[in-house]
């Protein structure tokens, strides 16, 4: 019993390792990921997972939980929304209860930081590099073909949500060159420069406009602080 649980935590850190990849693969995989994590971390961590500061930022997050599910409840009861809409704000709650256990594992030191953000950095370069391959071959590296002729997807063929995935894992895996190589080594500013450029020209190629936009405003906050 004693390793058993002496292995949740490793178990916790490979769910999360595989979240580049399962989002990769579609959401329903997404969403049993989820599942299977927040169940074993409320096992693991028991009652600390719903015990937490009332200044803890985590409150603003069920603030806003809250809200929706207020607002939900209001435009189903006045007619203007279904019960389908009903379940899946209650549904949405799952990623609530992802946070309150990922909290618990950064407080009890069991998340390896280090290894989360360098699964990110390694994937959101793959998908990058995989949709810029696919701009000038014509298709990626699996085959798959640009959507209208307008949209380069890569890996996740007929979606146009590639800009979106390397955007919101490549910021996340920038972090792991601070972790890994100093910042006074010219090795971190050479693969820094490498890795954002061929982050920002695969989302502006993807044609995702938002994402684009969000990259640029990240971009400019970097700028900033460096």
């Amino acid at each position: 019993m004693k390793s058993f649980k002496i292995s949740i935590p490793k178990t916790l850190n490979l769910l999360i390792y595989s979240l580049p990849l399962v989002f990769i693969l579609g959401n329903f995989l997404v969403n049993i990921v989820v599942l299977i994590f927040s169940i074993i971390g409320i096992i693991h961590y028991k009652k600390e997972v719903f015990i937490f500061d009332k200044y803890n930022p985590l409150s603003l997050i069920i603030i806003f939980f809250i809200l929706i599910l207020f607002s939900t409840s209001i435009e189903y009861l006045t007619g203007n929304i279904g019960t389908n809409n009903l379940i899946k704000s209650f549904v949405f709650l799952r990623y609530l209860v992802f946070l309150m256990v990922l909290r618990c594992m950064i407080i009890n030191n069991d998340l390896d930081l280090k290894k989360t953000l360098l699964v990110s950095f390694i994937f959101s370069s793959f998908v990058a590099c995989d949709v810029i391959f696919q701009y000038f071959v014509g298709v990626d590296i699996f085959g798959n073909k640009p959507v209208g002729g307008v949209f380069f997807t890569g890996v996740f063929g007929d979606e146009a949500v590639a800009g979106g995935y390397i955007q919101k894992f490549s910021i996340i895996g920038f972090f792991s060159l601070i972790l890994l190589i100093s910042n006074k080594n010219k090795k971190f500013t050479f693969i820094t420069y490498i890795f954002l450029i061929t982050c920002f020209f695969a989302i502006l190629l993807s044609n995702n406009r938002i994402p684009t936009i969000m990259f640029c405003i990240f971009l400019f906050a970097l700028g900033l602080f460096l």
